[in-house]
């Protein structure tokens, strides 16, 4: 076998991470402006999914709320940062998880989903995207 894929969901994640934000920091900047359906370009697919994984992250960390979070934007920043992004809002997502049971709820922008469950939607967000580019 060449490589192996990291066993745990945590790992997993984190790998995910590297790979999409290594890919979107080393697209040129034609290749970002790139339409990616539905986004208008790469470079805002990997915008969304900087604010998915951000969002993910509140969630977690507001788990013990009885309120939803006042949910935070991403900023919109130059196409070249968009890697820069998905990387720092991942980390911001490992840490979360890291300081949260799997399976306590926790908040998502359309209610009260398992850490576990927000992870496991993370790690397949990130998958598609790097299959996409």
């Amino acid at each position: 076998m060449i490589g192996s894929e990291p066993a745990s969901l945590s790992e997993r994640l984190a790998a995910e991470i590297v790979r999409v934000s290594d890919r979107l920091r080393t697209l040129s900047l034609a290749r970002l402006s790139v339409p990616l359906p539905p986004y208008a370009s790469r470079a805002e697919a990997g915008r969304a999914l900087a604010q998915r994984l951000a969002d993910a992250a509140q969630g977690i960390e507001g788990r013990g709320s009885p309120e939803p979070p006042s949910w935070r934007e991403v900023p919109r920043l130059g196409d070249v940062a968009a890697g820069d992004q998905v990387a720092v809002t991942g980390q911001d997502l490992l840490a979360a998880l890291e300081a949260a049971d799997a399976d306590t709820e926790v908040w998502t922008r359309t209610g009260r989903r398992l850490a576990r469950e927000v992870a496991e939607d993370a790690e397949a967000a990130l998958r598609d995207l790097r299959l996409a580019l």
